[in-house]
């Protein structure tokens, strides 16, 4: 059956459910298909799909040392060996550095630092660079103008749907109490703009920014105490808003995350010697409005109570399901708990066990019209060693 039996709807409908790849494919079936998968609003579209069945197409990123690992969240059922089904992933620069860090993930898009002395040059400099895994597309970043790596305290990537750009946040805790140096890097533009907050990160260890709303949230201490924080990015410029938390005596908070339906949740723990209901899961119905805070789940089970008693800061939420299940996790393993039941399944990481660095992933056709791509530049090495080579075999006939 010819191509132009069917109307180009039904065809549009089929190439924006299937995966990345096979769309790449399909680009070079005919051109109206190459036009039609090039269009930025198919882009859109297809993106808006994958994230509709978001359980099914979601992944898990994780850094471990020089490697990066890919894991689906649908493995983590118990019927499944969750560790088996990690896939090593093959990233920009793999060959010249000695460890990668994530450092937020939107739309498909990722942002990594790749630091560590570089095997290739003797500067040993640091690379940032924006990846799509999907596509193989990668795009070298400009090194922050005055936050080094070691001082980043807190770390995202969010869209600006307001420009069309993507934006990679970084900051670091200023010299006095109550402020953050925030450092921001728009891929339209190619550059840095800085701004100062009246904010300091919680704990003192590294956090990412967990997206609602399609802005970062942190948890992080200001003026009045301890309170979430937002990167506004709506108005003409970035700046930070407040949102409060609960007004419950003797909570501690320790963690902020999103429940499968998009609403702002905190985790909390009430100081219970005992332990029993000592962990608590509020949630934000209505966005921004302080009194809608509600007590959504309270955990009684010892492998979750457990676990945030001693390590507190590095414990968090990483993914939550349509069904109400929420996932866990820490530098050693994952914990999938159904509080409709109060059961939790512990999943150890084992081989990819203290981790750096994680990120949710989904994949996309985004572009950063960079034009360059993983395997490309080992290519590029390799011709380079086959024609140094080549010389050399020359060079050594010539003398004999």
């Amino acid at each position: 059956m010819s191509s132009n039996k069917l109307p180009e709807e039904i065809y549009h409908e089929i190439l924006i459910r299937l995966p990345v790849k096979s769309v790449l494919k399909s680009k070079s079936v005919c051109k109206s298909w190459y036009s039609q998968i090039s269009n930025p609003n198919f882009v859109k579209s297809h993106l808006n799909q994958t994230k509709n069945n978001s359980s099914s197409n979601s992944r898990l990123l994780l850094g471990i040392g020089d490697d990066l690992h890919s894991i689906g969240y649908d493995s983590l059922v118990p019927s499944m060996d969750f560790e088996d089904s990690a896939v090593r992933m093959r990233y920009p620069f793999k060959l010249q550095i000695q460890c990668v860090r994530l450092f937020g993930s939107c739309d498909g898009l990722v942002f990594l630092w790749l630091y560590g002395c570089s095997v290739y040059s003797d500067d040993g400099e640091d690379i940032l660079c924006a990846w799509n895994p999907a596509t193989r597309e990668y795009k070298n970043i400009p090194q922050s103008p005055s936050i080094h790596f070691n001082d980043i305290c807190i770390n995202g990537l969010v869209y600006d749907g307001k420009n069309d750009d993507y934006k990679f946040v970084i900051g670091a805790d200023g010299l006095s109490e109550l402020t953050t140096f925030v450092e921001i890097f728009s891929l339209r533009s190619n550059s840095w703009e800085r701004i100062l907050t009246p904010y300091w990160s919680t704990y003192g260890d590294w956090k990412t920014g967990v997206l609602v709303n399609g802005d970062l949230h942190w948890l992080a201490k200001g003026e009045c105490g301890v309170c979430i924080v937002y990167l506004d990015i709506s108005c003409g410029m970035p700046w930070f808003k407040e949102i409060q938390l609960p007004t419950v005596p003797n909570l501690e908070f320790l963690i902020v995350g999103v429940l499968e339906e998009g609403c702002l949740c905190v985790v909390s723990d009430n100081g219970d010697s005992v332990g029993l209901g000592r962990v608590q899961v509020w949630e934000m119905k209505v966005y921004g409005v302080r009194e809608s805070w509600t007590k959504r789940y309270v955990i009684t089970n010892e492998r979750i109570t457990k676990s945030v008693m001693v390590t507190e800061p590095g414990w968090k939420i990483i993914w939550s399901f349509k069904n109400g299940k929420i996932v866990f996790m820490d530098s050693h393993k994952l914990v999938l708990y159904d509080p409709k039941h109060r059961t939790a399944v512990e999943r150890n990481l084992d081989r990819l066990a203290y981790f750096t660095s994680e990120a949710n992933y989904v994949e996309s056709l985004f572009s950063l019209n960079s034009d360059t791509y993983v395997g490309t530049e080992l290519l590029e090495e390799s011709t380079e060693d086959e024609e140094s080579t080549e010389e050399d075999e020359e060079s050594t006939e010539d003398e004999g």
